[in-house]
């Protein structure tokens, strides 16, 4: 969904077959502890025929720490911002992803705790952060 390539056939096979959202290619990794290559791809900001989130927020590259990140609260409590929260709740290694790439069973169960916990439905509180389904993207910029 991130490269230029894969993305313009990924809009022209959505608008054949009636998609109408997709994720955004703006991955929310300037504001993480590591620089990424996806970076230099958050500058990219044309007009897309069919809805993505503002940005994507990859849970396992901030954990906890999120909770106190001033900076990406900004970002996140920003009227009219929608995020997509990107979480890893399946349990099976995938074999094709080399090893670098997985994210382990212990890894994918504390996200799920954390999400699922008080202190992160509280900051979502704080925030004025509403969760949505992906299918609600269609209201919310509707």
């Amino acid at each position: 969904h991130v490269l230029p390539a894969a993305r313009r056939i990924i809009r022209d096979l959505g608008q054949r077959y009636g998609v109408q959202a997709w994720r955004s290619p703006k991955v929310l990794s300037t504001l993480s502890p590591h620089f990424t290559w996806t970076d230099l791809l958050a500058k990219w900001s044309g007009e897309d025929p069919m809805l993505a989130p503002h940005f994507l927020l990859s849970l396992h590259q901030w954990g906890d720490r999120l909770l106190d990140d001033q900076r990406l609260q900004a970002v996140l409590s920003k009227p009219g911002t929608v995020t997509e929260l990107v979480v890893h709740p399946g349990y099976a290694p995938d074999p094709d992803l080399p090893l670098p790439d997985q994210l382990l069973p212990e890894h994918r169960q504390a996200e799920v705790d954390f999400i699922t916990g008080p202190a992160f439905r509280h900051w979502l509180e704080e925030l004025g952060v509403v969760l949505i389904g992906f299918g609600d993207l269609v209201y919310v910029h509707g």
